[in-house]
């Protein structure tokens, strides 16, 4: 391996002596040169370096955007696999996938955009799994169609069980807000 410098990459790392044994130790920022940098700044920054008011380096990229990244998703997953779809069936299965979403998040009781995004993802896996499972049966199983139908159907499944147990995993990993937790352990509190 050459750099545009023609130095040797192992060359970069020095051997020093680190508690009785010798180490492959990687060069400290102050042993490094100071690279040159263009005089004019950055239009979207202003003197001390931050960005300056109205700069489009965060278009796109506020909290409500990442809040509803994964509804964006299921609805561009809906429209991938049913593409050719009549817009009222289209427009049926996103509704049938929110409902699903909306009981899936009560019965969850997590208000976590870690938790909910993974119940979006099994909200539409589960009515496209159902969808191409209805249009199996309605070509027949023992078809070309319709067992095509049935292998996106299984897919489908396949992965709304994935996203349920990582909706689940994400749900445990959360610590427990509001609950009282009474006296520390190896204490017992007075009656």
């Amino acid at each position: 391996m050459t750099d545009s410098n023609d130095t040797n990459p192992g060359e970069l790392f020095t051997v020093e002596d680190s508690h009785g044994k010798p180490r492959l130790t990687a060069p400290r920022l102050s042993d490094l040169g100071t690279v040159p940098t263009d005089d004019e700044r950055s239009r979207d920054r202003v003197a001390g370096g931050l960005f300056a008011p109205g700069n489009k380096a965060a278009v796109g990229r506020t909290a409500k955007r990442a809040l509803t990244a994964p509804l964006r998703a299921a609805r561009k997953r809906l429209q991938d696999l049913g593409e050719g779809l009549p817009a009222p069936v289209a427009d049926g299965l996103l509704s049938d996938a929110m409902a699903v979403f909306n009981s899936a998040r009560l019965e969850l009781g997590s208000s976590s955009v870690f938790v909910l995004a993974c119940a979006v993802s099994f909200a539409t896996e589960s009515v496209l799994g159902n969808y191409f499972a209805k249009l199996a049966a309605e070509a027949g199983f023992d078809t070309e169609t319709g067992a095509g139908h049935l292998a996106t159907a299984q897919r489908c499944e396949q992965c709304a069980q994935r996203a349920m147990t990582a909706c689940l995993a994400a749900q445990k990993a959360l610590p427990k807000r509001g609950v009282k937790t009474g006296a520390p352990a190896g204490f017992e509190a007075d009656e």
